[in-house]
């Protein structure tokens, strides 16, 4: 009996939670069209700019959807220092959305230490950017 316990209990904790939450691939499919198509008309009306809000406001929750539209956009005629540059938004954008949430829901201590740390990495992110900016 014990060692059937004792099975069990290591089965149920070497299993992932993520494994049981996955997110369908549609909802994914569904997200990277949508913010494809925002782009594509703030591309239309606003011109870069509008790529760049739209990068913006799409770094406030997730980046990888931004990433697909600018990278398909890039491969279908945008200019890819403005699709990197885009892309550079998004990102530094959702790091700092997540320090902010940390922030608000942790301690201000630990925060600031993220932070830090999360700054250090844009930075270092801009000046390879800046450096590589003639390779682009």
């Amino acid at each position: 009996k014990t060692s059937s316990r004792f099975v069990t209990r290591v089965r149920s904790r070497s299993s992932s939670p993520w494994m049981s939450r996955s997110i369908p691939t549609s909802c994914i499919a569904r997200k990277v069209s949508e913010i494809l198509f925002l782009s594509k008309f703030a591309l239309s009306v606003m011109g870069e700019r509008g790529i760049y809000l739209t990068s913006f406001f799409s770094g406030l929750f997730d980046v990888d959807a931004i990433v697909v539209s600018m990278s398909n956009l890039a491969k279908n005629g945008l200019d890819k220092p403005t699709a990197a540059l885009a892309i550079i938004i998004a990102t530094v954008t959702n790091t700092f959305s997540k320090c902010l949430i940390f922030l608000f829901l942790g301690n201000l201590r630990v925060a600031l230490k993220i932070l830090a740390i999360f700054s250090l990495a844009i930075v270092a992110g801009v000046l390879v950017t800046l450096f590589a900016g003639s390779v682009i």
